[in-house]
């Protein structure tokens, strides 16, 4: 640490203590990058009224962040200071509130990912078909885990549509929802059973990618949308 980054109440306790150990005052100033001008300037010193007014502003404002578990950030803190009858400016109470280490812990807020959809809405080729035995249908859950985050649980389904009957041809939990997500589901799927005549999707991003819809074209599956 330099001199140019010492403050006066940081830096004359370390200096007494020097002193006090029997080291000679120039050789401590000389190590701490301390001019003996600015030394003997804050010896004398009295804390004007803003510096006082600055030390009450700031143990008001860490008992109320202290006070709501360190969720508080400087907004909020400057809410409860003005019920309490002291105003403080914002750029103030920031930097009071920065030098005094009161920083807001709030877990981080994830919000729920949407389906984006890229292309304008496609055919229902199933909508109707009487015998819908050769359609699979695919979907992506969205999960939410402890820490605020999402996992996506792709299947394909049986071409059953009794919803009570429903049975998972394949699956696969991931922290990434794209193509390559959805058609290694689908992939696992034709291995274990013979292919659909139909795949049916909705418009998500996922199922209208390239990697997706070149899967289908290979295995000769027509895409269906809802």
């Amino acid at each position: 640490m330099t001199g140019k980054k010492l403050k006066r109440d940081t830096a004359l306790p370390i200096i007494q203590d020097n002193v006090d150990a029997g080291h000679r005052i120039t050789i401590v100033l000389r190590a701490l990058s301390i001019s003996r001008s600015t030394f003997y300037n804050w010896l004398p010193h009295v804390p004007s009224k803003r510096e006082q007014e600055n030390h009450w502003i700031q143990a008001r404002a860490k008992e109320i962040w202290l006070s709501s578990d360190r969720v508080y950030g400087y907004k909020r803190i400057k809410i409860a200071l003005h019920r309490q009858k002291i105003d403080v400016g914002v750029r103030r109470l920031w930097r009071l509130l920065k030098e005094s280490n009161c920083q807001s812990v709030m877990p981080q807020k994830y919000r729920k990912p949407v389906t984006e959809v890229l292309y304008a809405q496609r055919p229902n080729l199933i909508k109707q078909l009487d015998d819908q035995s050769g359609v699979w249908p695919a979907d992506v859950t969205y999960i939410r885990v402890p820490s605020g985050q999402y996992m996506y649980f792709g299947t394909v389904y049986d071409p059953d549509y009794d919803p009570e009957n429903r049975k998972v041809l394949a699956h696969k939990l991931s922290s990434i929802r794209d193509g390559r997500f959805v058609s290694d589901i689908l992939v696992e799927a034709l291995k274990r059973h013979q292919k659909p005549a139909y795949l049916h999707t909705d418009m998500g991003s996922e199922y209208t990618s390239s990697v997706f819809e070149n899967l289908l074209a290979t295995n000769h599956i027509r895409h269906s949308y809802s």
